[in-house]
């Protein structure tokens, strides 16, 4: 019963960073820029620092130092990229490395957190949806990287805190239908389930299993 409020604030945090860092690069703000670094740390190990582990709390100070630091010296904005990058490939390379020989996909993992036993179509069908959102990830990343390259700040700001979210949203979205729709005859979890089980899978290592 204690899920759902703890799923709610992480959601919040992780919803505040896009708006937030795009403030931060349009303002110039160091301070801004260093603040949102560390919301975007405070999301990322919100679990294990409510539950007072004392890793997450050491790598939240650490993080927050080397953060605020960089930011002072002006370098925040380049770590923002770098991040921007470097946490869709980690997430990709999780997708890619589930599909391996042996392994089981990443999204069929999360279905059967919440539906277990997953039915075979079901099955079959998280696992081309796992090879769809890796292949998703690689396309908004190779954009990113073209602006990173190319483009100004403030364009890649504009497409990695917002364009980028917004086509992930709609790929959600439209995916989400899709799925209910062809499996309509299938019981399939609601979406706030469904939510919350995308919101935990930080407990899953890539070669686990159902």
């Amino acid at each position: 019963m204690r899920a759902g409020p703890i799923v709610s604030l992480r959601l919040l945090l992780l919803l505040a960073y896009p708006p937030l860092a795009h403030l931060a690069v349009v303002s110039g703000s160091r301070r801004l820029t260093a603040a949102v670094l560390i919301l975007l740390g405070v999301a990322t190990l919100y679990t294990p620092l409510r539950a007072g582990r004392a890793y997450a709390w050491w790598t939240l100070g650490l993080a927050a130092t080397v953060t605020t630091l960089l930011a002072t010296a002006g370098g925040g904005v380049w770590l923002m990229v770098a991040l921007s990058l470097a946490l869709p490939g980690v997430v990709m390379t999780g997708f890619l490395m589930s599909l391996q020989h042996g392994r089981t996909p990443l999204i069929t993992r999360i279905a059967a957190q919440v539906q277990n036993p997953l039915p075979e179509p079901m099955v079959v069908y998280t696992r081309q949806l796992t090879l769809l959102w890796a292949v998703v990830i690689a396309a908004l990343m190779s954009v990113e990287l073209a602006l990173i390259l190319f483009g100004s700040a403030l364009d890649w700001s504009r497409y990695a805190n917002g364009y980028a979210y917004l086509t992930i949203a709609a790929v959600f979205v439209i995916e989400y239908g899709y799925r209910r729709l062809r499996f309509r005859h299938l019981p399939q979890p609601d979406l706030r389930t469904y939510l919350r089980a995308l919101l935990s899978q930080h407990h899953l290592q890539p070669g686990q299993r159902i």
